[in-house]
């Protein structure tokens, strides 16, 4: 009785009750119903009912049959929790209990749910609702984390882990379970071979021909590096001047050119002459005019200018002014010591005897100074230039002896020199003097002029009563030249006396070789009377042999002064003696160019 009536205490206690007598079976038991008035599993002791439904025994043991809701007024409210109990005593089990779950809707039953879908929160699993989330494809129930992917081929994503046995990350059409490397799109089974240092075929090797390693360690694959030995040449290098090809472009083309052209090893954009051996960087300077040590300079000690261009540098020339004289030149006919030994000359001496400017062993006559090599001809007999051909044997007669004045021809006579052969018309060569050429023109001229009788120059008229003189001139340039002059003298009415007298007389007569002939009436042998004949001075004409102060027209004496018209002693007869006169002059010396000069009067003596 004492326990039994505990326990229905137990049941309807109040609050203060249960604090005093039954606060332990307030507190709860254990092995919860799952409904109101379910019993507890059985055990040794009797189970108490309410609110915490059937708790442990008296006896110690799990509770027995377990109690109803029990009495609502006699519960105790608590927190609601999953634990298949009314704690919060509004008469439902395990509604909004703070621990319930959420559940995610599962379509396919797979076991994952859609975050997507419905959701509810309880504390047990609802139908089609799961309580893990994550499915990639719930209307599949292949689909969901954990799923086995095992067909490379396959390209679906069933495990929902964003990635799949078939991915293919490079894009290059074949999956990553296939391809040895996924992240490089030239890198897959069947993939041609590239010069790239990669495997590209997946045959297990980098594989191109030519290889793909890098030997010389410039970053650059064998199959591309032109020179896998050498690390200054790859493609992408700077060219440099070293003879290689150091960007491999096929060329050493570092400007100025690469190229060893003389074979001295030095590189043309390094050697400052690459036609000559001799000169390169570093090498021994020589006295041979050149840069041998291309220093900027050729100056082996004593100078390596070559100041008269003959190829010797003046530390070896014996005259660097002089390019006719330098070590091993042939000694030539120049008075200079040409291959500056100081001890050869050329063959005949290299003197000058004649101070001609030729030396002896180049001229034809050292003892005569108009011989000599580069001489001009002259007309002189001599061989002047050394050829061996003398005077118009060699140059024209024309060209050695040019026409002097008023020659129309001339001729070379040997060692007497130029001469004249024939002077222009009415000119004279009277001094044999070839430079003054024909220097004597005749006169009169043309030498037809009055040379005879017939054709006498005629000097006019002469009158006694005007005292009339008259004068000429003239020379005689040749052998028997004559000149004729003819006048007619008249005679007046000798009303003052007679004045008639003519006179021709020599006013010069250079040398006294020129004489005249004078006749009276006609030319000799057509009537005339010669009145003079080879006169060297004057010829006179008058029939008056008194001459007198008296009665004269002109200056006394003078004429015949007066006369009568018959015989009176002492007196002459007046008559007209009016008449031509024809004068001879000719040369009867040498031909010459002196003129004479002669006066032709009537009446002035």
């Amino acid at each position: 009785m004492p326990q039994a009536g505990l326990h229905w205490l137990k049941g309807i206690c109040a609050a203060t009750l249960c604090a005093v007598f039954v606060a332990p079976a307030c507190a709860g038991g254990s092995d919860a119903d799952t409904k109101p008035g379910t019993k507890a599993d059985s055990g040794t002791g009797a189970a108490g009912s309410g609110a915490t439904g059937g708790g442990s025994g008296d006896g110690g043991g799990t509770g027995g049959t377990g109690g109803g809701a029990g009495d609502a007024s006699s519960c105790v409210p608590e927190e609601e929790v999953c634990d298949g109990k009314d704690n919060d005593c509004d008469g439902l089990i395990d509604n909004d209990a703070t621990d319930a779950k959420t559940w995610y809707e599962d379509k396919d039953a797979d076991g994952y749910g859609v975050s997507t879908g419905e959701t509810k929160v309880a504390c047990n699993k609802p139908d089609g609702f799961a309580e893990q989330v994550g499915d990639c494809n719930d209307n599949d129930p292949k689909f969901h984390p954990g799923a086995l992917e095992n067909n490379c081929d396959d390209p679906n994503d069933y495990n929902c882990d964003g990635s799949v046995g078939y991915v293919d990350a490079d894009g290059d059409g074949h999956p990553a379970c296939q391809d040895c490397d996924d992240s490089d799109n030239t890198v897959y089974p069947g993939a041609p071979e590239l010069c790239d240092g990669k495997d590209n075929n997946c045959n297990g090797s980098a594989s191109h021909p030519g290889g793909e390693v890098d030997n010389d360690g410039d970053g650059v694959l064998s199959c591309l590096d032109c020179d896998d030995n050498d690390k200054d040449n790859f493609p992408g290098n700077t060219e440099k001047c070293d003879g290689k090809d150091n960007n491999c472009d096929g060329l050493a083309n570092f400007p100025g050119g690469e190229v060893d052209q003389d074979g001295d090893g030095v590189p043309v954009c390094l050697d400052c002459d690459d036609n000559d051996k001799n000169n390169y960087p570093g090498n021994t300077e020589k006295c041979d005019g050149k840069d041998n040590d291309c220093n900027g300079q050729a100056d082996f000690p004593g100078g390596e200018q070559d100041a008269d261009g003959d190829g010797a540098p003046a530390c070896i020339d014996c005259d660097d002014n002089d390019p006719a004289r330098f070590p091993g030149n042939p000694e030539i006919c120049d008075g200079k010591d040409n291959d500056c030994n100081s001890l050869t000359w050329a063959s005949g001496g290299e003197i000058d005897n004649d101070g001609d400017g030729s030396l002896s062993c180049a001229d034809c006559n050292d003892n005569d100074p108009t011989n000599f090599p580069g001489n001009p001809e002259k007309c002189d007999g001599k061989d002047n230039n050394c050829n061996n051909i003398v005077d118009q044997s060699e140059v024209p007669a024309n060209i050695l002896c040019p026409s002097p004045p008023n020659a129309t021809s001339t001729q070379c006579n040997g060692a007497l020199g130029c001469g004249i052969q024939s002077c222009a018309a009415n000119y004279y060569d009277i001094d044999s003097t070839f430079a003054n050429g024909c220097e004597c023109q005749a006169s009169p001229s043309p030498v037809a002029t009055g040379a005879t009788c017939a054709t006498a120059i005629n000097v006019g008229t002469l009158a006694d009563v005007s005292a009339a003189t008259t004068t000429r001139q003239g020379n005689a340039p040749f052998s028997g030249r004559s000149v004729w002059y003819t006048f007619q003298a008249t005679d007046d009415t000798d009303t003052n006396g007679d004045e008639f007298h003519v006179d021709v007389r020599f006013l010069s007569n250079p040398g006294g070789n020129y004489r005249m002939d004078v006749h009276r009436g006609g030319c000799p042998g057509a009537g005339g009377t010669t009145i003079g004949s080879s006169q060297p001075d004057a010829v006179d004409w008058y029939v008056d042999q008194n001459w007198t102060n008296t009665g004269c027209t002109v200056s006394a004496p003078c004429g015949e002064g007066n006369c009568t018209a018959t015989p009176v002693p002492n007196r002459n007869v007046c008559s007209n003696d009016t008449a031509s006169y024809f004068v001879r002059i000719y040369n009867v010396g040498a031909p010459t160019c002196a003129p004479y000069n002669i006066e032709l009067s009537n009446g002035k003596y």
